[in-house]
């Protein structure tokens, strides 16, 4: 999977979840005062970090596997 089929699937699960950048930013266990940010910068990144990917699969209640698994 390439970077840009990963981030449009990390999009639609984020939005598929009804989560808020803030929620989902909180949940990757980010300070409150900078969740939403660090969440958006994430979701529109050129390069995750293999951190941050582990980071938003835990977020989301899914496998990183089942996240990398294209669609």
């Amino acid at each position: 999977m390439n970077v840009q089929t990963f981030l449009k699937k990390a999009n639609r699960l984020m939005q598929e979840s009804g989560l808020t950048y803030q929620q989902v930013g909180e949940r990757m266990s980010y300070r409150p005062e900078s969740a939403r940010q660090s969440a958006w910068q994430f979701l529109h990144s050129k390069n995750p970090s293999v951190a941050r990917l582990i980071r938003f699969a835990d977020a989301m209640g899914i496998d990183t596997k089942e996240l990398l698994d294209g669609d």
